[in-house]
């Protein structure tokens, strides 16, 4: 059981068919999972994950072509996963560079949070928000994220991808 793994133990062996994905404290498992079947596996909801593009330019979002303010950079095109929790995004208050477009689908109070179910260029999407936030199935809303907060895997291998800017810490 994660929860309880993450809740009593000092440290965690995250496995996949017999295999040990990661070993770390219940903190940098989900802070810095190190493959998207850790991110995935460990939360609930489990850490959204929006097919992108790294290339010189910055970080191009596949489905929607938007392009985020990220100070990073690749030098050739490189396919890769962002990956976002619920819990780190909000609605974005108008001005800020990194947000994505949704549709809500409906939304559940839960009591301290709304569990918002989206999609993003038709791609599904979760977001928990404050039990304030106004949202309506069908509307569409922008939820922003901070570069803080955000993980990039690599989309062939899974693999995590450490940059120069020390995100997601």
């Amino acid at each position: 059981d994660q929860i309880e793994a993450m809740t009593l133990a000092t440290r965690i062996a995250v496995m996949r068919d017999g295999r040990i994905e990661q070993v770390g404290t219940p903190e940098e498992i989900y802070n810095r999972p190190a493959t998207v079947f850790v991110a995935e596996f460990v939360g609930a909801p489990p850490m959204n994950m929006i097919e992108a593009t790294l290339d010189a330019e910055g970080l191009r979002l596949d489905a929607s072509g938007e392009r985020l303010a990220l100070p990073i950079r690749g030098e050739e095109a490189r396919a890769v996963l962002l990956g976002l929790r619920p819990e780190d995004l909000h609605l974005a208050d108008g001005g800020e560079g990194n947000a994505i477009d949704v549709t809500v689908d409906f939304a559940d109070l839960t009591g301290p949070d709304v569990i918002v179910f989206a999609r993003h260029s038709g791609n599904p999407l979760v977001a928990s928000l404050s039990p304030h936030s106004q949202v309506a199935p069908e509307s569409r809303i922008r939820l922003a994220f901070s570069i803080d907060n955000m993980h990039l895997f690599d989309r062939t291998t899974g693999q995590r991808i450490e940059t120069r800017h020390s995100f997601a810490t």
